[in-house]
């Protein structure tokens, strides 16, 4: 079965500096967040956007979003857990 060549290959995001980060990256970054939030105010879409963006990333929610559901990770609402 034949493989797109591009859905091996990572793509590039430029940041607000000029440098050249991928979407690989990005992804980690916000699993990173995620893995590292107090699960009685988990971080929301929003958050991790402005987050990423003061970092120099600009990102939208609904980018942020998709992301985080193609890595399979419940939005904020099902993550809280009641403490």
């Amino acid at each position: 079965k034949a493989v797109p060549l591009n859905s091996l290959l990572s793509h590039a995001m430029k940041k607000s500096n000029g440098e050249i980060t991928s979407k690989t990256a990005v992804k980690g970054r916000i699993v990173k967040m995620i893995k590292a939030e107090d699960l009685v105010s988990p971080i929301s879409d929003i958050k991790i956007a402005d987050i990423l963006r003061n970092d120099g990333i600009f990102i939208q929610r609904r980018t942020v979003a998709k992301y985080r559901s193609s890595l399979r990770i419940l939005p904020a609402h099902l993550r809280k857990r009641s403490g």
